[in-house]
């Protein structure tokens, strides 16, 4: 009989040790539920939140790279994208300025594209055409006449513009205004 009072004992002792694990790993299972739960709902709050301000804010998540691992690793928003563009068009708009710059001789305007303008060729008839009625002028009066003072003021006037032209086209070669 005290077998079966110590078997009973040892079988209580040990149902007694079950119960209250289960029922320890119940309460934690019931206790990581309820935080799980809690959780899910302050990551989709979270979600929610990021959603509207990337929509207020006109952030659009593009492309997305992620490493092996899963994480994110690179993340292609519009405002990204926007600024890629600004960046490739002011290459493209340097890459020209370069060339431009190149077939004009680096900037001093040497190009036959610059001697062969028809505004060019039109600028240095007009400029000799002040500088004949000038001669013409002279020929026929005195140096201190009025029309022959008008005359002279424009052809300096003109030579002006010319000289002033001279740093944007470098290869017109202007003839100098001759006083007499």
């Amino acid at each position: 009989m005290s077998a079966k009072i110590a078997n009973a004992w040892v079988r209580e002792f040990i149902a007694s040790n079950m119960d209250r694990e289960f029922a320890s790993t119940a309460d934690a299972r019931q206790f990581l539920e309820r935080r799980l739960e809690f959780l899910r709902v302050r990551l989709e709050e979270s979600e929610r939140n990021a959603t509207l301000y990337a929509s207020n804010k006109d952030i659009v998540a593009l492309d997305i790279t992620r490493d092996a691992d899963g994480k994110t690793q690179t993340q292609r928003t519009l405002a990204s994208a926007k600024v890629e563009a600004l960046n490739q068009a002011l290459i493209e708009a340097t890459n020209q300025r370069i060339a431009v710059e190149s077939r004009t001789g680096s900037g001093s305007n040497n190009s036959s594209e610059v001697i062969d303008s028809p505004t060019i060729s039109s600028l240095r008839q007009r400029q000799g055409e002040v500088e004949a009625e000038l001669a013409k002028t002279l020929a026929y009066f005195e140096p201190e006449y009025p029309a022959a003072k008008h005359c002279r003021t424009n052809t300096m006037l003109w030579a002006a513009r010319s000289h002033a032209r001279n740093d944007v086209f470098a290869p017109i070669s202007l003839r100098p205004i001759r006083k007499r």
